[in-house]
């Protein structure tokens, strides 16, 4: 459930900025904005991820 809250926010991000593939500065951008290091880390992990699973 988490994952895909984190997801679905970094899409809407994305989307905002026109991108239509991921980006990994748009992911740093996404991540920067956070309010933790725990949680940038937590939404650079989820990017990875998401990405390694779509390459797969």
């Amino acid at each position: 459930m988490r994952t895909q809250i984190l997801l679905k926010g970094y899409v809407s991000f994305a989307e905002e900025h026109g991108d239509r593939h991921i980006r990994s500065a748009r992911v740093l951008a996404w991540a920067a904005r956070a309010p933790s290091a725990e949680q940038r880390r937590n939404r650079l992990l989820t990017a990875r991820r998401f990405a390694l699973a779509m390459h797969a």
